[in-house]
């Protein structure tokens, strides 16, 4: 805990509970927690905090604790649901209703996260029998509410005994998390006492990687009015071709900032004066009012199609349907697709898991040398 400086700890089954818990609670420095108390010695789940966070639990079950987290200098919230999923399968039928039901009425960043005791694929298990097959309700889960598994970095399996290795703790997320926090990652950390390995999720970038971006063209650019002014302002012979065109790009850059750079606020600016109009004329008819949201419309449209655009490009898939946009589906296509590039640890030669930049980058120049 003292590496990854977490503002939240979630331990899951504890097998201790009363005044013992909260002598270890205490002995390990929170100030704040909130306990599912273990049932004999199975069972059990906390929630422990710092003071860099503030905690609000919203309902509890032997199975789960729902709460929600605010961060006091961003003032930004998340809600999260710990897991600790019943052995049986009967058992955790009432955990898969619960999800269910709140996955339904949530339309904010929410993470679902611990030991799911039930896995999404055959290769979640190593050395296991075959008749252990992936869990049917735990699909239709992710499926039915857009939910995604957030991967890892890392060894693959979380839970060990014997020859047996599962992966049965996780992080997954929703749609509006995915949004507000593209950045995200999950860590499977060092195993020590128990057959359960610690994992970690990292809400912001880690570390700050920051070798310039290749230059691309959008297809959107394309589209616009002023494109072919800035490539005939801009594309002017210097002395040599790669100094024309690293001065042509360094330009288009910065016009594409300017240009598609805000679309997102752009986008909420255009949609909170359309609703100030048609509140308005919801009251009393104006010619002036209608005719600006008229034009209003037609920039947001315009703005739109640029946006989607922009993603399905980015995010490099040619699928999309008949109807409405999927600009939300090409955004986390990107953001999946950006998580699966960035390497964010590897396995030395030692077999130990180094995720240090600078140690990465000599690693990498030596294994190719």
């Amino acid at each position: 805990m003292r590496d990854n400086k977490p503002d939240v700890v979630v331990f899951m089954e504890p097998r201790i509970s009363g005044h013992r818990a909260e002598s270890v609670i205490a002995a390990l420095g929170f100030p704040h927690s909130h306990r599912v108390e273990a049932a004999g010695f199975s069972g059990g789940i906390w929630v422990a905090w710092y003071d860099r966070v503030s905690v609000s639990i919203l309902s509890t079950h032997f199975q789960f604790i729902n709460f929600r987290i605010t961060h006091r200098a961003s003032h930004s919230t998340l809600l999260a649901t710990a897991v600790y999923a019943s052995p049986s399968a009967s058992g955790r039928k009432a955990l898969w209703n619960h999800l269910h039901n709140l996955a339904a009425t949530i339309r904010s960043p929410w993470i679902i996260f611990g030991d799911f005791n039930a896995t999404l694929s055959s290769e979640d298990r190593q050395g296991c029998s075959s008749s252990a097959r992936p869990s049917k309700d735990f699909h239709r889960l992710m499926l039915d509410h857009c939910l995604r598994d957030m991967g890892y970095s890392g060894p693959d399996f979380t839970w060990s005994r014997g020859l047996a290795s599962v992966r049965l703790d996780r992080f997954i997320c929703n749609v509006y998390f995915d949004e507000s926090y593209p950045e995200a990652s999950v860590q499977h950390l060092l195993r020590m006492r128990s057959d359960h390995r610690p994992i970690f999720l990292q809400i912001g970038a880690a570390h700050h990687r920051s070798p310039s971006k290749p230059f691309r063209y959008f297809s959107g650019w394309n589209s616009h009015e002023d494109f072919s002014r800035m490539v005939l302002d801009n594309w002017v012979p210097a002395s040599s071709l790669s100094e024309t065109i690293q001065n042509f790009t360094s330009a288009a850059d910065t016009w594409n900032k300017l240009v598609f750079g805000y679309v997102g606020t752009k986008k909420r600016m255009l949609m909170g004066r359309l609703r100030g109009i048609q509140r308005a004329l919801s009251s009393r008819f104006s010619r002036f009012l209608k005719n600006l949201e008229g034009e209003l419309l037609v920039q947001l449209e315009h703005l739109l199609d640029e946006e989607e655009l922009l993603w399905r490009q980015k995010s490099r898939s040619d699928w999309i349907s008949m109807g409405d946009r999927n600009t939300r589906y090409f955004h986390r296509r990107a953001i999946a697709r950006r998580q699966r590039s960035c390497i964010k640890a590897l396995q030395l030669s030692d077999g130990t898991w180094c995720d240090d930049d600078t140690q990465l980058k000599e690693e990498a120049v030596q294994f190719f040398q």
